[in-house]
């Protein structure tokens, strides 16, 4: 039985390990114009990298909800973007990302952002 269920865990992660896409996190996303975003910081030109992990660190209505560890996931996949090209995400991570993105910015920003982290969105768009 521990036979199986270890062999089933090393395929669960190999699996996981597969779906994992590199995504460049240094591309800077443009509105409906063409036109970088402006952060609410003021950082201009903002990058898929600082759009992500502005979303994933800022608090938002329904966090109040949230334990530490979920606040932790979300710190720690900030973490991973970081400072890094090019990024391998799971499936689960683009999810957990789709959904900070889809909580803190306008649609303009989601639409771009979702098109870059998440192909089957880029997918979506060409059937219509």
């Amino acid at each position: 039985m521990k036979k199986y269920f270890l062999t089933g865990l090393f395929l669960f992660a190999t699996i996981a390990t597969l779906n994992a896409q590199p995504i460049d996190f240094t591309q800077t996303p443009k509105d409906l114009n063409g036109k970088p975003f402006i952060l609410e910081t003021g950082k201009p030109n903002a990058t898929l990298s600082d759009i992500c992990i502005y979303a994933l660190t800022s608090l938002v209505q329904t966090d109040s909800n949230m334990n530490g560890q979920e606040k932790f996931k979300l710190y720690q996949l900030a973490e991973k973007i970081k400072d890094k090209k090019t990024v391998s995400l799971t499936a689960e991570e683009v999810t957990q990302l789709k959904d900070r993105v889809g909580k803190v910015f306008p649609p303009s920003v989601v639409g771009a952002v979702w098109k870059i982290i998440d192909p089957a969105e880029k997918a979506e768009e060409k059937k219509e």
